[in-house]
């Protein structure tokens, strides 16, 4: 199966135009000999990353509050940030042992 001239600068236009569908890509590898394979590449870090990041910042929301509570009542704790790795850590463990 051969693309016809038409059909490739129509393809080229509506690629350019952002505005490209999977089916004609599909078509085009199709012709081309070739498959399509569709892939999502996180920007930064990995996919387990960003499916922690929901909890971590949970965390941080949560532990927050508790330090705002707290110095309402004199009991700041000091490290804050270490309370919020550690627990962090801990609902993340949690979630392994189910």
């Amino acid at each position: 199966m051969r693309a016809s001239g038409q059909a490739i600068q129509q393809f080229e236009r509506t690629e350019v135009e952002d505005r490209i569908t999977l089916r004609s890509r599909r078509r085009v590898a199709g012709t081309m000999g070739c498959e399509l394979v569709y892939v999502l590449v996180p920007k930064s870090g990995s996919f387990a990353e960003l499916a922690k990041e929901p909890i971590r910042e949970q965390v941080a929301r949560d532990v927050k509050s508790l330090v705002h509570t707290m110095a309402l009542e004199d009991q700041k704790p000091e490290n804050a940030t270490q309370l919020t790795k550690d627990e962090a850590q801990r609902r993340l463990n949690h979630g392994k042992t189910r």
